[in-house]
């Protein structure tokens, strides 16, 4: 449950005080909860105890506050006839005064400063509560993430876990420090606040989470004296100096420093040959055979590229006009008019705010009949949104993943603040300043007094010395017209423009008379050996490392966009490349053996001089390496299902929900592309067996119940034949098997297939080699033997085939049979 507070218009700083509480039952405590809502500005409940039908009972607690509050049962509403024992649900209640500045967050498009978020994670008490507490972390994160960089964010509840404690220690704990760590999330620790049955004291599981910039907030502070408190656990307060000066409004730091992009399918091609070819005919009678002749040329070069392109394309002027609604239709105009009618006739009238007042009724009417209008416009843009992914899937695959892209996340790419070294820049002008302090100083050679390994910069100098005289006076071969033809080619298409708004796509669609152009400017570049100045300028993106905080200016790493022709020459003379192994990024380690065998002594080892540290776990290719194949297992399911749940929750926008969603195929055909995949990644070199591979169907099948609105207890056969989707076991044997084809289908010298012929022939069934699970997995589905399939004459595609069609076969008659033994209960 989230709130927005919009920032004031005006300068000024106010004090908001904030309380969360875990009432117990909000019936019970609802003195309590008048007395904190009368003292403080925001109180976050918890554990409010009522379903969805029960709600409008926050309200009668005071006639001076307002609410946003979640029941349990708000997905599956309960009738109210029968209504069980209340429990969980939480809620946020608020002063009316404070009603201008608030409104709840449906989708995250407002643009705000503060977002309260009152949570309540799952306690112990289920048998399942492990999973429902990473699922219910896998949400928080996902709305930490997508309101980060255009929010404040507070947290507060009842966290169910004591963070202060370090003597106690579980998986839970562990999974929320590190979400906690991973979103830069920032607490205090002042104190216990849940209370036992015989008045103790215990443990503290009350906090607030925080990411506040520029804010400094107060230390929680324990409220532990309430006299009329009823539940077992203490509110916590917290205030914020609130307001900032309106520079730092959130507000996107790109601007538009280039050309505007050409829409080259709208473009008149042949008009555009005819004007370069003229061009370039009037350029190359002109004397091109120095250096500065060169830079000449190409000053002209990109301004008829561009002017040709601009008078050949079909775009429309551009409009400046302030941004205003998101939509627009005739109601919406009709409301407008009516409302800004009895606004004018009420600011005649002296603003009166009498409710008897026919004039103050009649505008407060129009207000909210103009808002309703604007909602329904809203719910149709997203409805259409829905509409065209569902008709893309077929139709249009690229405008379908496209449409799929865009409303996966509505994050903002703004910051409100930079750090830049110890300096905290805000408003958009000095952000965008303090990028470009930090680059410049990254871009300056430091003095090799003042390096860290003055030999090694020494060195680095002799090389660039010998360098030098190896190439000064060696002739480079000057480029021909196929090279050049064939690297312009091999460009990618569709890139951002360069300084000088010159894409690929000039020069491709250009006529025969530049590319005699270009060779001779890339031949007089290569007969003097130096690069025009014009040339080595570029556009600086900063981009974010998605690591650490985005107000810090190195978690950025800058990509630059250099020109065109620059690319050209790259790779006409492009080296062949190497890898060199970084002793700072590898590690070591010390694989254990057996579980039970004593630890050895650790052996050390060395890389570039370098010691290498030793560690238990670490990713390669984005799978977990520790020091056992069991942990390994583990480590990397764990991962992926949280991947898959976190990638399921970025969905949500684009419809990825069973209720008010898209349709099921289109559901379920986003569920194959986007969950899966992420899932079984590595699967097929780990092959789990037994109660790893339950963990990967039970979420596989628990996921697809909640898409397509089943109950928990539906039968699991019915799943694989409303889906068409095979258990998680039968997806990883075909993976398995799609790897094992690829080193079929290899040559016989490849080191591949000839470790494949060794082990297949040396290894005993009982042998946990790769291979030797393949094998098994081949006998089970009777698709022969494996040492032939290495000899096998076929292609492919059809080696894989024939392993789906057995693959296939056999879970068909599994599930079959298994659906035969359920009956339909009879009422």
């Amino acid at each position: 449950m989230a709130d927005q507070v919009a920032q004031p218009t005006e300068a000024s700083n106010t004090t908001l005080q904030i309380v969360s509480f875990n009432c117990k039952s909000i019936k019970s405590c609802s003195a309590t909860v008048r007395d904190l809502i009368r003292q403080n500005d925001f109180v976050l409940i918890q554990e409010h105890w009522l379903f969805e039908g029960q709600l409008n009972l926050i309200g009668e607690i005071d006639a001076n506050v307002n609410y946003a509050a979640k029941g349990v049962d708000k997905y599956d509403p309960l009738l109210p006839i029968y209504l069980p024992r209340g429990y969980g649900g939480v809620a946020i209640i608020w002063k009316m005064n404070l009603y201008s500045i608030i409104k709840t967050l449906d989708d995250g498009r407002e643009h705000s400063h503060t977002t309260l978020i009152s949570m309540y994670l799952p306690s112990t008490g289920s048998r399942d509560h492990y999973e429902e507490f990473k699922d219910t972390i896998d949400q928080l994160n996902e709305i930490v993430l997508k309101y980060q960089d255009t929010h404040y964010i507070i947290i507060g509840g009842d966290l169910n876990e004591d963070l202060g404690n370090i003597d106690r220690i579980n998986k839970r704990k562990d999974y929320l420090e590190k979400f906690v760590k991973e979103t830069g999330l920032k607490y205090d620790n002042e104190g216990k606040t849940f209370v036992k049955v015989n008045g103790e004291e215990c443990s503290e599981l009350d906090y607030f989470l925080h990411k506040l910039g520029k804010i400094k907030p107060t230390h929680k502070q324990v409220l532990n004296s309430v006299m009329n408190n009823t539940s077992d656990h203490h509110p916590i307060k917290m205030k914020i100096l609130y307001g900032i000066s309106n520079d730092a409004d959130c507000k996107n730091l790109t601007k538009d420093c280039t050309n505007r992009a050409v829409k080259w399918d709208k473009v008149d091609i042949d008009l555009y040959v005819a004007i370069t070819n003229e061009q370039s005919d009037s350029i190359l009678n002109m004397p091109l055979e120095t250096l500065e002749q060169a830079t000449s040329v190409l000053e002209q070069v990109h301004g008829f590229l561009n002017d040709a392109a601009a008078t050949c394309a079909a775009n429309k002027p551009r409009y400046n006009a302030k941004p205003k609604l998101n939509v627009w239709s005739p109601d919406i105009k009709l409301a407008l008019d009516e409302m800004r009618k009895y606004y004018a006739q009420w600011v005649k009238q002296g603003k009166i705010k009498d409710p008897e007042n026919n004039i103050y009724q009649q505008r407060l009417r129009t207000k909210k009949e103009f808002r309703r209008q604007v909602r329904i416009e809203n719910a149709k843009v997203k409805d259409t949104e829905k509409q065209r992914i569902m008709e893309t899937r077929t139709k249009d695959t690229k405008l379908f993943h496209q449409l799929v892209k865009s409303n996966r996340k509505n994050r903002g790419n703004a910051i409100m603040d930079l750090h830049v070294g110890d300096i905290c820049m805000s408003g958009e002008q000095n952000v965008m300043e303090g990028f470009k302090q930090h680059f410049r100083n990254l871009a300056t050679p430091e003095e090799s007094t003042v390096l860290e390994n003055r030999q090694y910069h020494q060195q680095v100098e002799y090389e660039i010395g010998l360098i030098t005289e190896m190439v000064k006076d060696k002739n480079i071969p000057p480029a021909t017209l196929e090279e050049l033809q064939k690297a312009i080619k091999s460009i990618n298409k569709g890139k951002s423009a360069d300084i000088y708004g010159i894409t690929v796509e000039h020069i491709f669609h250009a006529g025969k008379n530049l590319e005699m152009l270009l060779l001779n400017l890339i031949n007089i570049i290569f007969k003097e050996g130096k690069v025009p100045d014009m040339l080595k300028e570029g556009l600086l993106t900063p981009v974010f490392k998605n690591k650490g905080e985005k107000n810090m200016a190195t978690n950025y790493r800058g990509i630059t966009v250099l020109p065109v022709l620059n690319k050209v020459i790259e790779i006409k003379d492009q080296p062949s490349s190497t890898y060199n192994t970084k002793s700072k990024k590898s590690v070591a380690i010390n694989i254990k053996p057996k579980p039970t065998k004593k630890e050895t002594l650790l052996e050390e080892y060395t890389l570039n001089e370098a010691i290498m540290p030793r560690v238990d776990s670490a990713m390669h290719l984005g799978i977990i390496r520790t020091n056992s194949m069991k942990q390994n297992i583990i480590a990397n399911i764990e991962e992926n299902i949280k991947k898959s749940r976190r990638s399921a929750y970025a969905l949500l926008g684009s419809g990825f929900h069973g209720k008010n969603g898209l349709d099921m195929e289109t559901i379920i055909h986003l569920f194959k592309i986007y969950i899966l995949p992420v899932l079984l990644y590595g699967m097929d070199l780990l092959t789990p067996q037994s109660l790893d591979l339950e963990k990967l169907e039970k979420f596989q099948k628990k996921m697809l119940k909640q898409l397509m609105s089943l109950p928990t207890n539906t039968p699991d056969p019915a799943i694989n034949i409303l889906t068409g989707i095979l258990p998680v076991e039968a997806q990883i044997h075909l993976k398995v098997m799609t790897l094992f084809i690829n080193v079929c289908t290899q040559p016989n010298e490849s080191l591949e297939k000839q470790l494949a012929r060794r082990q297949l022939c040396i290894k005993s069934m009982n042998s946990n080699s790769w291979f030797i699970q393949v094998k098994t997995i081949m006998l089970k589905y009777d698709l022969g033997n494996a040492s032939e399939w290495l000899d096998i004459q076929m292609k492919k595609d059809e080696l894989l085939n024939k392993a789906k069609k057995g693959i296939n076969a056999y879970w068909i008659e599994r599930t079959t049979s298994l659906a035969a033994l359920y009956r339909p209960s009879i009422p």
